[in-house]
């Protein structure tokens, strides 16, 4: 999801993650030194397509 500007997340209810949202990130004050680059496998949809 990186280089995009994400308006809406959906979840499948049989799943769990953390998402942290700018205002949230930016109300805590926190910097870019703060954030980890994701490398773990890639992301998958809901219709089974995978992205990085």
């Amino acid at each position: 999801m990186a280089n995009f500007e994400v308006r809406r997340v959906l979840v499948d209810p049989g799943s769990s993650v953390d998402i942290m949202y700018a205002r949230t990130f930016e109300t805590l004050q926190l910097n870019e030194r703060n954030l980890t680059p994701y490398v773990g496998s890639d992301l998958q949809g809901f219709n089974g397509t995978t992205t990085k």
